[in-house]
């Protein structure tokens, strides 16, 4: 039994040493929000093209899916995964522009009898580029 209880009190220290340092970073304060500059509104059709384009690789049949974009709202992202750990944009806040998606695809089997994937999908857009895309898993990835 004391085993157990040094072993669970050293267990609890540690993860209170340790855990504050694994936290990620504060979101942007409300006056950095303010401040930021998130670019001028982009060309829908131009957005809407980036999008399609990179839907064409994630769902089964992009050629007879159905998109539902939404309106542009403004919005961060902050690369907390990046691709090289030595990259400077890691860690950044980037403001831009992000596109909420509705997409009503085939099944995997080609058929549409019964039920069809409807799924929700956002699109960032930073300095007019498609940057990052928040996928049905719920993570934000880098383009």
């Amino acid at each position: 039994m004391k085993t157990k209880l040094l072993t669970l009190l050293t267990f609890a220290t540690l993860t209170a040493i340790l855990a504050p340092g694994c936290a990620p970073p504060p979101p942007p304060t409300r006056a950095e929000l303010n401040a930021a500059d998130y670019g001028p509104a982009l060309p829908f059709e131009r957005c809407e093209a980036d999008i399609r384009r990179h839907m064409g690789m994630a769902l089964f049949y992009p050629a007879v899916a159905k998109f539902e974009i939404g309106k542009p709202y403004r919005a961060w992202f902050r690369d907390m995964v990046p691709v090289n750990p030595e990259d400077p944009r890691a860690g950044v806040v980037f403001y831009g522009w992000t596109f909420p998606v509705k997409v009503t695809e085939k099944l995997p089997n080609g058929t549409t009898k019964g039920y069809t994937l409807e799924r929700e999908w956002k699109f960032f857009f930073h300095d007019t580029y498609l940057t990052a895309w928040l996928g049905r898993n719920g993570v934000w990835n880098r383009i």
